[in-house]
């Protein structure tokens, strides 16, 4: 490839080998965009969530686009791709801030810190209370279970955000034992989601924020669990059923 666009962020692009460097790369996300997490004490990587940070990564590409000798004669093209694209980002974040007044107030535990951007009070100013994952693939332990629900019912929290990409065990279990609800959004593309009813697979970068919207909004009440006691009485029911059939049937003879 002549140019290779890239994050640049440590540990999040699995794919990047080092030979590829003898190819133009131009690195997307400046420093500044990274943000320190405060319930991780580090940067978020999560820095697209933030439409206004897809709006600097469009104007890089372009820029990178019209540099390049070999693709001059497409460079406007580019150009107009980069302006209808921008329009599109400018609508998505003004749908944003009018979303804003429907989450006022709202406190939630993430599953995992994907969302830290879009809840940032610049844009959907959601207070998060807690995150169950530190960290990519870092399943949280008993004691870290049981301190995200004493903290929930000491905050008054009855939300958690998850997204399909994770195990959800855990997370019904603290929404069940807080009488939470479960929204979930998701940080990638080409995920398959219910959507108002409909199966949907997220394909772009605003459908996934109109998405993310549209699930944060109308939260899911976790799976019913049968509670051990009533299981127990289905089993002792079942049990005298088959006794009383069994002496019914030696009657009869």
């Amino acid at each position: 490839a002549d140019i290779i666009f890239r994050l640049g962020i440590a540990d999040l692009e699995p794919w990047w080998r080092s030979g590829w460097e003898d190819s133009l790369v131009v690195k997307l996300v400046d420093p500044l965009m990274l943000k320190i997490d405060p319930l991780l004490g580090f940067a978020n990587p999560h820095v697209w969530m933030d439409p206004n940070n897809i709006i600097n990564f469009t104007n890089k590409i372009n820029n990178s686009l019209w540099d390049n000798e070999p693709l001059q004669s497409n460079k406007w093209i580019f150009s107009n791709n980069t302006e209808t694209y921008l329009n599109t980002l400018d609508l998505l974040l003004v749908e944003i801030n009018n979303a804003k007044s429907i989450f006022q107030g709202m406190k939630l535990v993430v599953n995992h810190p994907s969302f830290f951007y879009l809840f940032q009070e610049s844009l959907l100013n959601v207070s998060r209370v807690a995150t169950i994952e530190k960290g990519e693939g870092q399943e949280p332990s008993a004691k870290d279970m049981a301190n995200v629900i004493t903290l929930m019912k000491q905050q008054n929290c009855h939300l958690i955000v998850t997204n399909p990409q994770r195990e959800t065990e855990n997370i019904y279990e603290i929404a069940r034992e807080t009488n939470s609800k479960i929204a979930i959004l998701t940080p990638l593309l080409n995920v398959d989601v219910k959507w108002n009813g409909d199966d949907v697979t997220i394909e772009n970068y605003t459908q996934m924020i109109e998405y993310d919207i549209w699930a944060l909004a109308h939260p899911l009440d976790p799976p019913p669990i049968l509670d051990l006691w009533l299981i127990i009485l289905i089993i002792g029911i079942s049990v005298a059923i088959i006794f009383i059939i069994g002496i019914i049937l030696r009657r009869r003879r």
